[in-house]
């Protein structure tokens, strides 16, 4: 099991959170997203650490990242 930093706050992440809550042992911890771009503090539940001090919030070695990937238009 491990603890999972999810890149974004947005639809798609919501769409990983939803697959990833339901179907598999891991646990979402928090959210992120460039500083440019946290527009709230909390996403799903969670916290929304700017990316720039990610590890801050949560050490590399503690967490793994997934960025998930979509397609515009």
């Amino acid at each position: 099991m491990a603890d999972i930093v999810v890149f974004g706050a947005g639809a798609i992440a919501e769409v990983a959170t939803a697959y990833i809550e339901r179907d598999s042992a891991h646990r979402i911890v928090g959210y992120t997203a460039d500083a440019a771009f946290c527009r709230v503090d909390r996403f799903c539940g969670k916290p929304v650490v700017p990316w720039e001090t990610l590890e801050n919030a949560f050490p590399a070695n503690q967490v793994s990242l997934l960025g998930p990937l979509s397609f515009r238009r």
